[in-house]
């Protein structure tokens, strides 16, 4: 099967590297597309290496136009013979691929689809809704996941759980960076005498003021990996030097993916704002607290396996109360037992045997965990216009 693959962001590329390296060595030729939707290449390329990608066949601007965009993405599946669209994640840039797919009536299986926060006044989740409907096949991370499709009328033989490769990649590369990982050392401390802070939005980065309190009241060591994006964006209110002058807290550059593993693993307890490091940290069992927007919930990590925290003026405070919790469960199991890739790779032979069948594009609220449709016109004009060209 020649399969199109595209990864917006760094997150995407570790989280379908088990995906990848499994359909490879079942001799499917994948297309490896890279979206240019976080700044800082580099970042994005020690993951390609540390998780034995192929160099990726193009690098596609985030900026393109989408007349312009849709017009490469048909001549391109046609040029390739694709015979199957796959992708993680939701993006403007990702909605125009599954348009193209649809407008070319090649099969695109969405990895982990279903994910819902039902408030239909956050355009994201408009935009996860849409995308979802504009796609036939689907791979979910949760059974809530796939509740949430079969609610909105997916037909269940188009929804396959397959759980989240993120736990596949820990189980399979753990080893490797422990053996070959330096960055301890680089960094000059000894496991357990750190907590990690992984943080990638910009709003995370804006209550480093809460950081900042939280290391002096708790005595604890913060080290947090910064994207160059979030480094300059401290640097010009000036809080990037002043910090690790005057708190115990120390930023590096991002990782690649074995040290990250590594890092992660050798902390005393982790503290992030991405449900993906949140997962990979609890099945390392190490005590983990996820940060989330006042108001919002998580997409698909649950609080049985996570403490959760507000990114409020209580941050502070409400990670010192929490922060050393590690809570009890099989995580592992909950999210597919490592089995990911496989169950993927499995429902890959089903696909064929599927006509094309897409969803009805409607938008669903949740009142008591009943959905229901509400209007359309609560889709974005921006949103309005790529269905146009659907």
């Amino acid at each position: 099967m020649r399969i199109a693959m595209f990864l917006s962001k760094r997150e995407h590329i570790i989280m379908l590297s088990s995906i990848y390296q499994l359909l490879i060595r079942k001799g499917h030729k994948i297309y490896v597309f890279d979206i240019l939707e976080e700044s800082g290449w580099f970042e994005k390329g020690v993951q390609y290496v540390s998780l034995n990608y192929n160099k990726p066949e193009d690098v596609l601007d985030y900026g393109m136009g989408e007349r312009e965009s849709i017009d490469y993405l048909v001549n391109m599946f046609e040029k390739n013979k694709i015979d199957l669209v796959m992708f993680s994640g939701y993006s403007d840039f990702l909605m125009r691929v599954a348009i193209a797919s649809k407008l070319m009536r090649i099969p695109a299986l969405h990895i982990g689809s279903g994910h819902r926060t039902y408030n239909y006044s956050d355009e994201d989740e408009v935009l996860r809704q849409v995308t979802d409907h504009l796609i036939p096949f689907h791979a979910t991370y949760t059974p809530q996941n796939s509740s949430n499709l079969l609610a909105e009328g997916v037909d269940p033989r188009y929804v396959k759980l397959i759980g989240c490769p993120v736990v596949d990649l820990v189980s399979q590369r753990l080893s490797e960076a422990l053996d070959k990982s330096t960055i301890l050392s680089e960094m000059g401390v000894d496991p357990g005498e750190y907590i990690a802070v992984v943080l990638n939005k910009r709003e995370s980065i804006e209550h480093i003021d809460g950081f900042r309190s939280f290391s002096s009241s708790s005595g604890e060591y913060l080290i947090l990996p910064l994207s160059k994006e979030n480094k300059k964006a401290l640097i010009d209110r000036d809080k990037y030097y002043e910090t690790m002058s005057e708190y115990d807290i120390l930023f590096m550059e991002i990782f690649d993916y074995l040290d990250h593993l590594s890092f992660i693993y050798n902390a005393k307890s982790v503290i992030t704002d991405q449900e993906w490091v949140a997962l990979e940290s609890a099945v390392l069992r190490r005590p983990t607290t996820l940060l989330i927007s006042p108001g919002s919930r998580p997409l698909y990590i649950r609080g049985n396996y996570v403490n959760i925290v507000h990114l409020d003026e209580s941050l502070s405070k409400n990670i010192g109360s929490v922060y050393m919790k590690r809570k009890t469960g099989d995580v592992g199991r909950y999210y597919g037992g490592g089995g990911a890739a496989e169950a993927l790779s499995e429902y890959l032979y089903e696909v064929p045997k599927l006509r094309l069948k897409y969803p009805q594009i409607d938008i669903y609220s949740a009142v008591d965990g009943d959905i229901s449709r509400v209007s359309k016109d609560v889709i974005p004009e921006k949103y309005r216009r790529l269905l146009s060209l659907s």
